[in-house]
């Protein structure tokens, strides 16, 4: 289990070489009644937590960098395969664009046959995380593209 995922059941975490308890501080993570959308959802972390939630849910292994930790600058919000594909997606707000430094990682992904998807909402991104390969925006779609 990953940290998080520790934090979201409430458990503890031990260090490996010393035993000694790593300090989780509990979080609960709230799910909408009803599945949600993009009216649900106006905070792209808030997005991102829903689609992990969701690969996590449907047992797909994935990977999250946060930008801290990131020694690639550029790097895609998430990478998973599913049904089969590997997709690289970058979540974005409504109204969110692609930085110059995402666009160029994302551009070799995409030449080096990754899936590469901007999603906007969290329906839409259930369905990539099914398989779905017309699901989110292509790179070529985005404001600021040149190839």
């Amino acid at each position: 289990m990953t940290l998080d995922q520790l934090t979201e059941c409430g458990l503890t975490a031990r260090d490996q070489a010393t035993g000694e308890v790593i300090n989780v501080t509990p979080r609960v993570v709230t799910m909408p009644a009803a599945s949600p959308t993009a009216a649900d959802v106006t905070a792209e972390r808030d997005l991102q937590r829903l689609c992990e939630h969701e690969l996590t849910r449907n047992g797909i292994e994935y990977l999250h960098l946060s930008p801290r930790s990131r020694e690639k600058a550029g790097w895609p919000d998430l990478t998973f395969c599913a049904a089969g594909k590997a997709f690289a997606v970058e979540l974005k707000t409504k109204v969110g664009r692609l930085r110059p430094d995402q666009f160029k990682v994302l551009r070799r992904m995409d030449a080096n046959g990754w899936l590469v998807r901007v999603i906007r909402d969290f329906d839409t991104f259930a369905r990539a995380a099914q398989g779905d390969t017309t699901a989110g925006e292509l790179l070529q779609e985005q404001k600021g593209y040149s190839a």
